[in-house]
């Protein structure tokens, strides 16, 4: 008799939980699933502090790919661990366990431990053990023997099951007692929530998360910038377009940097770089370029509203181009600055009301269009198929040019890329957001 994956996850007080995850029939969100996977470990948290460890991560997103259903339960005290039950998708596979896991998780080695339905499962340079057990249609994983055991009274006996803080659907909550507060440079051990919920239906997945005691590490003057703004006017928009990033730029680290360096060049103080950097901001990565006759994606800049020290930024940038940029064309609608095509492809051009800076084909600039975003304090959409072939065309000037741009343990990402899909996110606030993920391949080389 089948059983719901999350009726085996064991009884635990509420202050234990660390990670709590659910995934309903046909809502395994594989393409995020793949990129967690592909992600290099590069945050390193004492045991103590661990949500899982990188083998338990490893065996999960194998095994979350070949299932319909899954639910997993993180717990940190008495001591960390894990428990986890997977529906397999393939009823042939489940008749010979030990094959499908190994195709699951080839990387893995598994070792028999009771002929039935027992196994250890151990990774190279992993942690620890991990072990496996089938019970009632389900692949039950847990960081110890004693674990499974767990589990399986909670199959048999609903009073020994997990109490759930929602009733149905697909969702995960990440619970944090302070460690991250501290780590993230807070004073105190401040506790951190994330709720996340979506859904995938139609090759689309909707995805909506909140979290609870992020405010805290905020100042209040650091709450004020990252308030919500809503954001309209018109902008241009190089075609194809594969990716836009609206956001607000404001206090930026100004002194000491490379920004600062940046306003040496153009002869401001730090209060006029201030005044023209700080404020609404749109980069958008399409249309076309080039560098030496090698064509490429273009990338623009569009700043709106700086006013006067935005055409004085202009002046300043042409100037430092030197003979370059003598014979430069002018950008209609746009009184100062303007336009190159070679040795290669820049604008800077500013008017009253819009800025725009890049290495882009004026030609390809195309119509302005009215943007209307909802309130929040970032938005992007991506094609991400294109933008690995984009990724392709910057391989072929590294080879033109001799410069490194891409690193080898990269490559992975950039295919997971190419089969990815539209992108659509908005962080409405600090605490919250959302995104619509087009799960297509092919790529349409356009986000509308």
């Amino acid at each position: 008799m089948k059983i719901n994956p999350v009726a085996v996850l064991p009884q635990t007080a509420e202050e234990n939980v660390r990670l709590l995850f659910m995934a309903e029939e046909g809502d395994i969100p594989v393409m995020l699933v793949e990129l967690l996977q592909r992600m290099p470990w590069r945050l390193h948290f004492p045991a103590s502090r661990t949500f899982i460890n990188p083998s338990e991560a490893q065996a999960i997103g194998g095994l979350l790919l070949g299932s319909d259903r899954a639910a997993l339960l993180s717990i940190a005290r008495p001591e960390s661990h894990l428990y986890a039950a997977f529906e397999l998708k393939d009823d042939a596979g489940k008749k010979d366990l030990p094959k499908t896991i190994q195709t699951l998780l080839p990387e893995s080695s598994l070792r028999t431990i009771e002929r039935g339905g027992l196994w250890s499962l151990e990774f190279k340079n992993g942690d620890e053990l991990l072990w496996l057990r089938s019970h009632k249609g389900l692949l039950l994983l847990s960081s110890s023997r004693e674990g499974l055991d767990l589990m399986i009274q909670a199959a048999d006996d609903p009073s020994k099951r997990l109490e759930l803080p929602w009733d149905d659907g697909s969702h995960a909550l990440l619970r944090d007692p302070g460690d991250l507060a501290l780590m993230l440079g807070s004073g105190e051990k401040s506790p951190l929530e994330l709720r996340v919920d979506w859904q995938v239906k139609e090759e689309e997945l909707r995805l909506a998360w909140h979290t609870q005691g992020l405010l805290k590490l905020f100042s209040p003057s650091d709450r004020e910038i990252l308030s919500p703004f809503r954001w309209e006017g018109r902008f241009y928009r190089p075609e194809p377009v594969i990716l836009k990033l609206g956001l607000k730029l404001s206090r930026l680290p100004i002194k000491g940097g490379s920004i600062e360096r940046l306003g040496e060049l153009l002869g401001f103080s730090l209060d006029e770089l201030e005044s023209f950097l700080e404020g609404p901001c749109l980069v958008t990565i399409g249309g076309r370029a080039e560098v030496f006759k090698v064509p490429l994606t273009g990338v623009l800049v569009q700043l709106p509203g700086r006013g006067g020290v935005a055409a004085r930024a202009v002046e300043a940038i042409w100037e430092a181009l030197g003979p370059i940029g003598a014979n430069r064309a002018s950008v209609e609608g746009f009184p100062v600055g303007g336009a190159i095509s070679f040795p290669f492809t820049v604008i800077a051009a500013a008017n009253d009301e819009l800025a725009l800076f890049g290495v882009s084909d004026v030609n390809s600039l195309g119509e302005t269009e009215a943007l209307t975003l909802e309130p929040g304090i970032l938005w992007l959409e991506v094609d991400l198929p294109a933008l690995a072939r984009t990724w392709s065309q910057a391989e072929e000037l590294r080879d033109i040019v001799g410069a490194e741009i891409e690193p080898e343990e990269f490559a992975d990402l950039r295919q997971w890329m190419e089969r990815a899909g539209r992108l659509s996110l908005v962080l409405n606030s600090i605490e919250e957001g959302h995104l619509e993920w087009q799960i297509t391949t092919g790529g349409n080389s356009d986000v509308d």
